[in-house]
Order: structure tokens, then sequence, then C-alpha cells
């Protein structure tokens, strides 16, 4: 079976190189702004253009003076940018319902597609250098990257903050994960905010909260940002040092969801789970019994990538994933007898005694527990 698969590489470029890099990253910006503009007028005059009335509008500029430079630049890299502010600007309008915002030299990451012939030798030079199929770049230094798969799909340019340079990959490969144990092993997972994941077994994972380690910094460089003049060279200086402090979060965060998504989905054949809706989870979190703190805490526990890692993970593993409904009052019944208790919609609660049966439970266990059985019986119908 084939899946598609992502890498990047960071580049090591030299002077000249990076002077290149800019050139393309301002073209991009150029391009796609008079793109946008273009768009925006049809759009207003309720006009959709095609594909193709796009690229002829750009090659009848190109047969302008005042737009000769683009002539200069590989070709198919334009209609490739130009192709990529169509698509966006269109999805822009299908799911906020306007158009895209114009882009800035100054924005903190900037993606250029490159334009690749399919096949990954074209790239691999050797352990320590990447082959870069832009006019200028060309051979780049690289630290240790290997991709021995063919069929590359998509290629892009990513640079960040201005420093720093990455070639992201999308591939088509086989898989060759290992297919699921004979043992059949199962586990049920209950997602939260205060303990982001509770097991069936008993096992628990606290919520890192990787956002309040950095909060004092963000709000000290916030502080400082207010004092200098909008648009300035040290207003931009204090915003970029702002945007790597969340990205660091950002980096620290989805390497932990990866390493526990993996353990997992190697530990496990069937894996149960709640198919929680964040989005509605968020919007009610300013009634919710915990305070509106409760907000910052989904948005730092970050239920939403867990589950998207963990349902391409199995798949790529071989593994089954069963997603049980939201409805099931998982953490309302007792497992051993079936009783539901009504006190405890209350989620401060989180020990409790069945009236029935007399056993005692941990909330979040029992509702791991109870999710689990669940699934299983589904599976068995």
């Amino acid at each position: 079976m084939k899946i598609i698969k992502g890498a990047k590489v960071r580049l090591y470029l030299t002077n000249h190189q990076i002077k290149v890099a800019c050139f393309y990253k301002r073209m991009k910006v150029y391009l796609t702004n008079l793109i946008y503009r273009y768009l925006r007028g049809r759009y207003r005059c309720q006009n959709k253009p095609s594909k193709k009335e796009t690229c002829d509008f750009i090659r009848r500029l190109m047969k302008m003076r005042r737009f000769r430079i683009l002539v200069k630049i590989q070709q198919n890299l334009i209609f490739l940018v130009v192709l990529n502010a169509y698509d966006q600007f269109y999805h822009s309008i299908d799911y906020a319902n306007e158009p895209p915002i114009f882009l800035d030299n100054r924005q903190n990451k900037i993606t250029i597609p490159v334009p690749v012939d399919h096949n990954s030798n074209t790239f691999l030079k050797d352990i320590d250098h990447i082959w870069v199929p832009l006019d200028g770049i060309g051979k780049a230094k690289v630290k240790g990257f290997k991709m021995l798969e063919l069929n590359i799909l998509r290629c892009t340019l990513v640079i960040q903050y201005g420093k720093q340079y990455y070639l992201s990959f999308a591939y088509e490969a086989e898989n060759r994960k290992t297919k699921p144990l004979a043992l059949h092993k199962r586990i049920g997972i209950d997602a939260g905010i205060h303990n982001l994941l509770t097991f069936s077994n008993g096992r628990k994972i606290r919520n890192p909260k990787f956002s309040l380690k950095y909060k004092s910094k963000i709000s000290t460089l916030q502080r400082l940002l207010l004092k200098k003049e909008k648009g300035s060279n040290n207003y931009q200086k204090i915003k970029r040092k702002i945007a790597v402090l969340y990205q660091r979060i950002h980096n620290k965060r989805i390497d932990f969801l990866h390493q526990i998504t993996k353990r997992i989905v190697r530990n496990y054949d069937y894996i149960f789970v709640e198919a929680l809706d964040i989005r509605s989870l968020r919007k009610t979190g300013k009634n919710h019994p915990f305070g509106k703190g409760c907000m910052r805490s989904y948005d730092d526990a970050c239920l939403s990538e867990f589950y998207r890692q963990l349902e391409y993970k199995a798949v790529v593993y071989q593994k089954r994933l069963v997603k049980v409904s939201t409805y099931y009052p998982s953490s309302q019944v007792c497992n051993r007898c079936g009783y539901k208790n009504p006190l405890l919609k209350n989620p401060r609660i989180k020990k409790w005694e069945c009236p029935k049966c007399k056993s005692k439970h941990d909330r979040d266990i029992n509702a791991a527990i109870n999710i689990m059985n669940f699934g299983l019986k589904s599976i068995n119908k």
C-alpha cells in the first residue's frame, strides 16, 4: 500500500544563495499580491476567472516593459506561484467568506513552490548536499538528510524569520511498517486538559503546558513591543523574537505528541478514543465550571493535533482506531454495573463511589474503561 509522506530538511546557504532566496521571496510576495488584486477586481464584479485566464493575464503582463523582469525568472516557477495564489484566494473565499490579506516581505514565514520532475535523484547529491532546482541556488549544504523513496509530489522552499531556510517534500512511498500483532492488544483513551491522556490500564499522562513555561518571557517582550513605534525596525525585531518563542512552544508540543502517538500505535492493535468536538468545547469554555482559563488549556493541550496524528499513524502502522460517539456518557457510567450517576455532570468530581455496587472509581480511568468497552461492543455488532 502506497502512502503520502512528508520530509523537511534545513538548508545552510552561502551569502550569494541567501541573496537569491531573498529575491525569490520578494518575487513570490509581489506576484501573489498582483494575482490577489486581479482576482479581487473580478470577485467584486461577480466574475470568477478560470486558471487559464489567470495565467493568460500574467503572460500579457510579461510582454509589458514594466514587468520584463518576470521573463528572466523560470517560467514554470512563475506559473506555480500564480496557481498557488489562485487556489489560496478561492480557498479563503470558501471558508472565510472574504478575500485573503496581502502578503508582506517582513512576514515571519513565506513559502515558495519549487518545480520538480517527480524524481528524488535530481535532489540528492550526497549525504551533506542537496540540489535545489532554482536558478542561482543549486547545490546547498544540509546535515545528514536521507530520502530513498522516489515519486516526489510537491516541493517547497520555506523561509522563516528571514534567517532559517528549509526544503519541504511531499512524496509517495510504500508502507513498510509492521503488521498488527497477533496478541490483539487493546486500549481505551480518555482525553482531557488537566490529565492530557488517561488510559484504561490506569496510566495517566499530565498536560505539560508548554506555554506556561514561556509566559513570562512572552509577556515581557509584548510590553516592549507596545513601547516601539509600529512598523519600525526595532518593532519588527521584537515581533520576530516573539514569533520565535511561539514557534519553539509549537515545536515542543508537536514533538511531545509525536512521541506519545507513536508509542500508542506501536504497542496496541485496537485503540478506542472519544470523538470530541474541540471547537465546540472551546466555545463553551467561558461557561465552563473551571472558568475562562479552560479555553487556553484546550489550546495548550492541542487535542485536535493528537487525534490527527493518531488517525494517520493508525493507518501507517495498520492498527484499528475506533471513535466512540461524543454523546456517550463515559464519565457518568459505572464500568462494573452500568449505573449512571447524574451527579457526575459536574467535572470537579474526580473520585466517586457507585451507590449500586459500592465500587470506587477514578473519574478519568472509569471513562477510559467505558470507552474501550463501548468500542468493543460496536466492533462485535
